[in-house]
């Protein structure tokens, strides 16, 4: 039985997608609120237009780590519709805003 569709996460497809996603987990509420507007916004630059998002059952069990941000949910809906070269453009520049906001980051690099 193949398990991989249970065990990977769309964004861990991508390595720069994936620490982008990993950096902002460790990034203030705040600031993840506003790194979601900021997907959104570059997502929608790009001309994707992702179709809204029927909630389903499952969803309200907010089985994610982010599900539970309505904003972050919303905004990782949007990436993950972006082909993967935009993902990871916009996967580059959210890391940049991650950390021009949340200077406590830099106190846990080495």
């Amino acid at each position: 039985m193949d398990n991989s569709k249970w065990t990977n996460r769309w964004y861990d497809k991508d390595p720069t997608v994936s620490l982008a996603v990993s950096i902002l987990r460790s990034a203030a509420s705040d600031n993840q609120d506003l790194v979601a507007e900021f997907i959104v916004k570059r997502v929608l630059d790009y001309g994707i237009n992702p179709p809204h998002k029927v909630e389903s059952f499952l969803d309200m069990f907010k089985m994610r780590w982010y599900d539970e941000n309505k904003n972050l949910s919303r905004a990782f809906e949007y990436l993950k519709e972006a082909p993967q070269n935009i993902q990871q453009e916009i996967a580059i520049e959210m890391i940049d805003y991650i950390y021009k906001l949340d200077g406590s980051l830099n106190d846990e690099l080495p």
